[in-house]
């Protein structure tokens, strides 16, 4: 936002950007930074989350909470600036961990249970992007409280790259604590 004759309190000079405006503070990779932080968090996540799924044998809820908070502190960790687009690469990257690592374990407790079975056969790793869609709208619908907890970390990644973005005072909301408003000269 270029703001002339604005108080030097809020710009950085005449027909500068305010101080604090979205893509301001930090000094890390920006946008760039953010995504890339935001896809190594989601593989860490999600490979944790599969490894205590399978290794206990219980879908455990926080750790599934715990996806979206680490995909959220890695990019902004990575970003090291304050932008809403931020939120919207958090958002996107924990949605890919968790139906990533959702379909992973479905693929495993499916093989398990068939090789139990004696059955003889497996699914697949990797099947059709249609086939895949399938399996993890099947288990979703059997299990509906997975989804509680996809809200819950979803939640959790906008929340922790957004409260980056409001510790800004000109990005807080007009009339709340610690707003300030350019005042024209």
């Amino acid at each position: 936002m270029f703001l002339a004759g604005a108080d030097s309190a809020t710009t950085s000079g005449p027909l500068q950007p305010a101080v604090g405006t979205a893509d301001q503070g930090g000094d890390g990779l920006g946008l760039f930074g953010g995504i890339v932080g935001g896809a190594i968090g989601a593989i860490v996540s999600a490979a944790v989350w599969y490894l205590v799924v399978t290794a206990t044998h219980i879908q455990s809820g926080i750790v599934a909470i715990a996806v979206g908070w680490i995909v959220g502190q890695a990019v902004v960790l990575a970003a090291g600036r304050r932008s809403m687009a931020l939120v919207v690469v958090s958002v996107a990257w924990t949605l890919v961990a968790l139906g990533v690592a959702q379909y992973l374990i479905a693929v495993r407790l499916v093989n398990d249970v068939l090789a139990d079975a004696g059955a003889g056969v497996s699914l697949p790793l990797f099947t059709s992007p249609g086939d895949s869609v399938d399996l993890l709208v099947a288990w979703l619908q059997d299990d509906p409280l997975t989804l509680v907890f996809w809200a819950i970390a979803l939640f959790e990644a906008v929340v922790i790259p957004w409260r980056r973005l409001m510790r800004s005072a000109s990005t807080r909301w007009p009339g709340t604590v610690g707003a300030t408003t350019a005042t024209p000269r």
